[in-house]
């Protein structure tokens, strides 16, 4: 069952049960568009997501989809994949929007705690995990930070020296 929401969401919902052969993965890859900011259509997909019911076989469908040209796949619960064009990365977007803005990179720091956040991770050195107990993930960063209430908070203080008054 693949089920496309309206154009104005430009976005595909799979479930991973139905997937089962490749021919099925191909139908809707040839709906895929890559995104260009200069052409934005409505009609056209930009991110399909596929949510999967045995999480076993994800690395399967995922190693499928990154065979595909021009694709990327990554998950950021543990129990789906995203797809995007390679064009579609937070690292590369976030390192452009910061050097349009002159920013150096020290400046940045970038926050994350799923597969979807390695692009920022390994565009930027002041990176941050936000260990999450609903999904496994684990990655190299400079920091680590508990998802307990105000964990976050307390790392920043820390970070940038804040004494409360």
């Amino acid at each position: 069952m693949v089920e496309f929401l309206g154009s104005e969401k430009r976005y595909a919902q799979i479930m991973g049960a139905h997937l089962n052969h490749e021919p099925e993965l191909e139908t809707l890859f040839n709906s895929f568009e890559l995104y260009d900011p200069t052409s934005f259509e409505m009609d056209r997909i930009l991110k399909i997501e596929i949510c999967f019911e045995d999480v076993h076989v994800i690395p399967d469908v995922k190693e499928m989809i990154l065979n595909h040209v021009n694709l990327h796949a990554v998950s950021s619960m543990g129990f789906n994949l995203e797809i995007t064009s390679l064009s579609a990365n937070k690292g590369k977007k976030l390192k452009s929007y910061a050097q349009d803005r002159h920013f150096k990179e020290d400046e940045v720091m970038v926050f994350g705690d799923g597969e979807n956040d390695i692009s920022m991770f390994e565009q930027f050195k002041h990176s941050v995990l936000i260990e999450n107990k609903n999904h496994l993930f684990d990655y190299p960063t400079q920091y680590r930070v508990s998802s307990k209430e105000d964990a976050l908070a307390e790392f920043l203080k820390d970070y940038f020296q804040i004494k409360e008054a």
